[in-house]
């Protein structure tokens, strides 16, 4: 893994040398003329290649992504979208997986949707395993694909934002002696965009879980719900606190842990907004650069939902958005504004 002062200077260097532009008509400029993520409401072009395989699992059907290219010279900063979905829902061409997608290629950075199996027939931590397998692809084929493995976030609303966090604070899992490319490539984004994510798994006496909270929680860990209702509350914390733990990114945070973007609602029912709020302290205390956005009145996920894509690269972009686009230019591109 590339130590964070070296990759300040090597995201500021490409940054610099290698930026998609936009003119308002006309041929590319021989020199950049505004960089990515400017929100200037430029529109670029881009291809999808779909259905690349990065992973396989002996009889399940093969792992893929689709990797969103934007028409402009490379290579590209990437963003690894992670679906969410309540860890069985999800998948790479999920309406928000495809918005949150097309909303950073038209801005000029590379956006890789993933595929990973599904709980409850893949308890955890096979998830999560799967992002990691994402992203060392990526990295080991980064040649090849035009994009920058220097510069590689996360993104992620929901489980998906579980799951992009869990990425940043788990240890790297790259083996530098593992006989392939793969195998050494890091698992650590560069930074994370967290929307509506839970970072505790273990349930708090202040946040008593629901009835569909204790049925979602039980599915990523493979479990009967019933079995845990009968439990109660008291009994699911007392048996499951190892498995929740280490299933939680707060657990795992400490100061090399990449730069966050939390976005959180107050009003949201499957995921309390405390959750968001503990883990940005968390990283606080920690001395990890963290971002927090809270969006007011807004259930979960409900704050991007049903907003048209095409608008968030211009100055009508959601506010979370305008926040998101800040914090990749300075934490991916290494542009300060």
């Amino acid at each position: 893994m590339i130590p964070r002062s070296r990759l300040a200077l090597v995201v500021a260097a490409l940054a610099a040398t290698s930026a998609c532009t936009a003119t308002d008509s006309g041929p590319r400029p021989t020199e950049p003329s505004r960089p990515r993520l400017a929100g200037d409401g430029q529109d670029f072009e881009f291809e999808v290649r779909k259905n690349i395989v990065f992973q396989k699992h002996d009889g399940l059907p093969a792992l893929r992504l689709d990797l969103y290219v934007p028409d402009c010279p490379g290579p590209h900063p990437v963003v690894v979208v992670v679906p969410g979905g309540a860890w069985r829902f999800g998948n790479r061409r999920h309406p928000d997986v495809m918005t949150f997608s097309r909303a950073l290629v038209r801005e000029g950075v590379a956006a890789a949707a993933i595929s990973y199996r599904r709980a409850p027939q893949h308890p955890h931590p096979a998830q999560i395993e799967d992002c990691r397998a994402a992203v060392q692809y990526l990295r080991a084929h980064a040649e090849e694909l035009g994009i920058d493995p220097t510069r590689l976030a996360a993104i992620g609303a929901s489980a998906g934002g579980h799951l992009a966090s869990l990425l940043a604070t788990q240890d790297d899992q790259a083996r530098a002696s593992a006989a392939t490319a793969v195998a050494r490539a890091s698992t650590k984004p560069c930074c994370v965009v967290s929307l509506c994510a839970p970072m505790d798994l273990a349930w708090r006496q202040d946040e008593q879980p629901t009835g569909l909270q204790l049925r979602l929680v039980s599915d990523l860990f493979g479990l009967d719900v019933e079995d845990v209702r009968r439990a109660g509350v008291a009994g699911y914390v007392g048996e499951l606190t190892t498995r929740a733990r280490n299933a939680s990114p707060q657990t795992f945070v400490d100061a090399e842990d990449p730069p966050f973007l939390i976005v959180h609602g107050t009003r949201d029912e499957i995921v309390p907004v405390g959750q968001g709020r503990r883990m940005h302290r968390a990283l606080q205390q920690a001395g990890v650069p963290s971002t927090y956005v809270e969006e007011r009145d807004s259930g979960h996920v409900g704050f991007f939902v049903q907003i048209n894509p095409a608008e968030w690269n211009s100055d009508s972009a959601p506010v979370f958005w305008k926040a998101a686009r800040r914090f990749l230019r300075l934490h991916l591109l290494g542009i300060a504004d």
